[in-house]
């Protein structure tokens, strides 16, 4: 009942938390992963993980990734429309939208009445979304990616299932478990496994993303395994959307020789 009372009332919130360039060399643009956080009738804000499985287990799932959706192409269309840098977004998708049949037409419409370019929103799935109804979650992924869109394999090596369909998946960036990531430094396996995760990812084409980067140190060592983006509290802690800075265009400046 709070959670579909929150929907009504508007009562949820959306953060951010920049996915940054592990290596020296950074693009025009910035990327920035959209978190959703509710808020309590005291004001609290609480985190996706306290209230997400009760979601799913209501079927109220989808329709939190619906109002995620729409205040996500809003903000894009209000704060990035005359932007000289665009901003690329990455929204979360839960499993029952991948099974949901009017969600694919109502990503559209969206797209369309906002006017935003669908090459700002890379959407995130989840490894255990996508796997456990591989043929369903393909067809949606390939028919929003002819729109433009694209889409990160999120949590990759939390269930190994997934390297059977790797090559099929029609995924453009490969996001690498966050454990993994947390005890690389100090347990030879998961550092192992980051390495060959991220050299799969490369031979297929595949960006890769570390998440839950906590140190400097790590994301160095990232950096030197070639992984191509890093996202954590090394870089950045999440933020309010609204606190959102666009990023300025270099400027030619001229120095007098005098």
């Amino acid at each position: 009942s709070r959670l579909t009372r929150a929907l009504e009332e508007n009562r949820f919130a959306l953060y951010f938390q920049p996915i940054m360039p592990c290596a020296s060399q950074t693009g025009p643009g910035k990327h920035v992963e959209i978190l959703l956080r509710l808020i309590a009738d005291d004001g609290t804000i609480i985190r996706p993980g306290a209230f997400l499985p009760a979601a799913e287990k209501y079927n109220l799932a989808a329709g939190i990734d619906r109002w995620v959706i729409t205040r996500t192409m809003r903000w894009l269309a209000e704060n990035t429309a005359e932007a000289s840098w665009p901003v690329t977004v990455s929204i979360n998708l839960c499993r029952q939208t991948l099974a949901s049949p009017d969600m694919l037409k109502f990503v559209i419409d969206t797209m369309d009445t906002t006017g935003i370019s669908p090459g700002q929103v890379i959407f995130e799935v989840a490894e255990t979304a996508v796997t456990t109804n591989i043929t369903q979650a393909t067809s949606f992924m390939l028919t929003l990616r002819g729109c433009g869109f694209r889409f990160t394999l999120d949590d990759f090596g939390s269930g190994m299932s997934s390297f059977t369909y790797l090559k099929k998946l029609p995924v453009d960036f490969l996001k690498i478990e966050g454990t993994l990531i947390r005890d690389m430094l100090s347990d030879p396996v998961d550092y192992a496994m980051v390495r060959s995760i991220n050299e799969l990812g490369q031979l297929l084409g595949k960006d890769t993303v570390a998440k839950h980067v906590e140190t400097l140190e790590t994301a160095e060592v990232l950096r030197r395994l070639g992984v191509n983006h890093a996202q954590g509290h090394a870089y950045a802690m999440e933020e309010p959307l609204n606190n959102f800075v666009q990023p300025s265009a270099p400027r030619l400046v001229v120095v007098s020789s005098r």
